[in-house]
């Protein structure tokens, strides 16, 4: 999953949030004087990302991803592709409204910005400024993070590598896309959930 979705199924506190992205934003292992609550979001970002691979939706998804792009970045895509889905279908899947969690989320980050490398703090800032969270709701918004992204992928390693797919494919694939992740979004879902009842119950024990 990419951000959008990493920050809805985070605990809602400046560090669960932080946390939740962190692993996508910190090259190499995580620092291990990390604030223990933004660890914890990370180690379950780690759990989250495990899930997403090894389920079955995802999966024909990236399949189907990787006739369009390089087969290597098709993961990569059906994440984007997924968090798109997300905050465009936003009231299918969530009571509160989209533009409020957003700045909701934004606020909370600002306020963890400490806890995190000033590598990762740079980022951060720079998703706040250019609005990736709200992006993700139009075509026209996940076409400008995905020449974005192909972007820092070329320049990060040395070769031309691209995430860019048409908007008559991208089209094409919106009802297979919403189709796929509304089998996938539930069971992850109730995966976190289980997650956390295990969690609090070693706790407690």
């Amino acid at each position: 999953m990419n951000f959008l979705a990493h920050l809805v199924l985070a605990p809602q506190t400046p560090e669960g949030l932080i946390g939740s992205i962190a692993p996508d934003m910190i090259r190499g292992p995580l620092p291990a004087d990390l604030h223990p609550a933004v660890m914890g979001s990370a180690k379950e970002h780690h759990r989250i990302d495990r899930f997403t691979d090894a389920h079955a939706r995802f999966a024909q998804t990236r399949a189907r991803l990787g006739e369009l792009v390089d087969a290597r970045l098709s993961g990569v895509l059906a994440d984007v592709l997924y968090d798109h889905v997300l905050a465009r279908d936003w009231a299918d899947w969530r009571s509160d409204d989209f533009a409020a969690f957003v700045q909701r989320s934004h606020r909370s980050l600002i306020q963890a910005l400490p806890r995190v490398p000033v590598q990762m703090q740079l980022i951060v800032r720079k998703m706040i400024d250019e609005q990736w969270l709200a992006s993700y709701a139009t075509a026209h918004g996940i076409r400008a993070r995905l020449d974005t992204m192909s972007q820092r992928l070329s320049r990060r390693l040395r070769r031309p590598m691209s995430l860019m797919i048409s908007e008559s494919d991208l089209a094409a694939q919106d009802t297979l896309l919403c189709n796929d992740f509304a089998e996938f979004w539930p069971a992850l879902l109730a995966h976190v959930d289980q997650g956390r009842g295990a969690a609090r119950g070693r706790l407690a024990s």
